[in-house]
């Protein structure tokens, strides 16, 4: 005798035959069967559809409609068509029982019947009802299973996993709340993502049940008294693993104990899920990974480049130390029998034998001195050697400009020159090295102006430098090289080798300055320099 409790199978008993009824309820009771009774057809097909009986048995004869049309609209129920019927009639037209069976009762038994019968067979049913409903759900699981693996296995990687495993929880598992944890690559807890109104009361203590876990060997556990840290009395964990390594944890609350078909569908889905998230974790490493070789490519790529440069720099500057010497030797030997013929010219001026400009032969004096300085530098350069007569002395940068313009002015026909130059403290430096630079931006501003225009030169100082600017209205530099303008052999004029900025940017660098370019294509270029006072050298 089954002992009855709300587990025990629910029969429902329809038979207009009050005794009949009765009878039937007090057989299944005692042996601890529940039972419930309906005497038409109408209501036993609502009761059905109400209660979900695990077994029905059927009386033919019934008011309102009869027990063939109740079995005939039950299985036409998808939600009712499993459950097992037995016609029980007193009918003894074999056609009806046909009739029966073909609609699909499970079994018949004819009036007056033996209850010991009855049970026996109720018993058959009810077993096979559940061993059937046992391999339907089994099937399901199945079917879902395969349905999240596909899902999982076409999940698009730069999409957020933990979004998308949400979604198929929800379509699997629907009605309950639920959480989940991932660690990070470096296996710290990330931070939870929380789903269906699961909204903890407290912080969940995500390692102590991991440790449990890991105590008791178990990917999944079912626990009760979770209101503490949840809405729910229940809740099942789901440690997500890949072979020894813990990749997160799910967590799904409910009111009531879980099913053993819900706990294999977690189990199921949990395992799944834990191979999505490993699946992930390989594809960001590769990611990373790739990146990383991108990254190495670049800087060996940059290396190389890098090396070319290095390599190319030294093989202009070796063409430099040679064209060096041959330059100091063609421009050394012209320079005595001029100075010689200046000394004449001079010596007859003073003596009044002709009128003559004395500050003309004094400037070229000078420009004489700077030439053989010139030529000094280049077998310098070319020896890797420094000029023994190099000295920084202090040197009034605009007094430098006005000499140095007001020889130009006579030979730029077409350009006008205009300064602004402001009072400035002495530059500690070299005079021959300074008027060098500033004589090549002047030449290279004459021939940006092959039509005439304006050059203007001006200077200015703060607290710790000076500024030169010099600016013209020429044509402008090509954009594509404005940034190596100050490189050797780089030139905007189809005749120049490309030398005077170089060396103007290695004596400015040497007096501790600074020269940079700004131009634009059609409106002119200006270079300016900054170079330290002689109290901030």
């Amino acid at each position: 005798m089954l002992k009855q409790n709300e587990t025990a199978p629910l029969i429902l008993v329809a038979d207009d035959q009050l005794s009949t009824a009765v009878m039937l309820e007090r057989v299944f009771e005692y042996e601890g069967y529940r039972v419930h009774k309906t005497f038409d057809g109408i209501s036993t097909f609502e009761t059905i559809k109400k209660i979900l009986p695990d077994l029905v048995l059927l009386d033919i004869n019934m008011p309102g409609i009869t027990g063939l049309d109740v079995l005939k609209k039950m299985r036409e129920d998808p939600k009712l068509a499993r459950i097992p019927a037995i016609i029980i009639t007193a009918i003894s037209d074999s056609n009806k029982v046909i009739e029966g069976l073909n609609l699909g009762a499970d079994d018949y038994l004819r009036k007056p019947f033996h209850p010991q019968e009855l049970l026996a067979r109720v018993k058959s049913k009810l077993k096979a009802f559940h061993l059937e409903n046992e391999l339907y759900a089994r099937t399901q699981e199945l079917e879902s299973l395969l349905r999240v693996s596909e899902a999982l296995n076409l999940y698009p990687e730069n999409e957020d996993l933990i979004q998308f495993v949400a979604h198929l929880i929800q379509d699997l598992i629907p009605n309950q709340s639920f959480q989940i944890y991932q660690l990070n690559h470096e296996r710290d807890m990330s931070i939870p993502r929380q789903y269906a109104n699961f909204t903890p009361h407290n912080t969940f203590p995500f390692s102590d049940y991991v440790q449990k876990h890991i105590e008791q060997a178990k990917d999944l556990i079912q626990w009760d008294n979770m209101t503490e840290f949840i809405n729910h009395h229940y809740a099942i964990t789901a440690l997500l693993t890949s072979g020894h390594d813990i990749l997160g944890m799910l967590v799904l609350g409910a009111d009531t104990s879980y099913t053993q078909n819900q706990f294999r569908l977690f189990n199921g889905l949990s395992k799944q899920i834990a191979l999505a998230f490993r699946k992930s974790e390989l594809y960001q490493i590769q990611q990373r990974y790739a990146l990383h070789l991108e990254d190495m490519v670049a800087q060996r790529t940059s290396e190389l480049e890098s090396a070319q440069r290095l390599l190319i720099r030294t093989e202009k500057l070796a063409s430099i130390g040679r064209l060096a010497g041959e330059i100091a030797h063609e421009i050394k030997n012209p320079l005595m029998p001029i100075r010689i013929c200046l000394d004449n010219t001079k010596e007859d001026i003073e003596d009044g034998a002709y009128q003559g400009d004395m500050g003309m032969i004094d400037m070229a004096f000078d420009s004489i001195e700077r030439i053989n300085y010139i030529v000094d530098s280049l077998r310098a350069f070319m020896g890797n050697k420094q000029v023994e007569s190099l000295q920084f002395l202090p040197i009034d940068i605009n007094e430098l400009i006005e000499k140095l313009t007001s020889f130009n002015q006579r030979i730029l026909d077409d350009i006008r020159i205009i300064t602004h130059l402001s009072p400035l403290p002495h530059v500690l430096g070299n005079r021959f090295q300074l008027e060098q630079v500033i004589q090549n931006l002047i030449i290279n501003a004459k021939d940006a102006m092959p039509n005439g225009g304006e050059l203007t030169i001006e200077t200015s100082h703060d607290a710790t430098h000076i500024k030169i600017v010099v600016m013209d209205t020429g044509v402008g530099i090509d954009p594509s090289i404005i940034g190596s303008i100050f490189e050797p052999f780089v030139s905007t004029k189809e005749s120049g080798n490309g030398l005077g900025l170089f060396i103007s940017y290695g004596i400015i660098q040497k007096h501790n300055g600074d020269i940079h370019v700004k131009s634009e294509v059609g409106n002119g270029t200006t270079f300016i320099i900054q170079l330290p006072t002689s109290r901030n050298t």
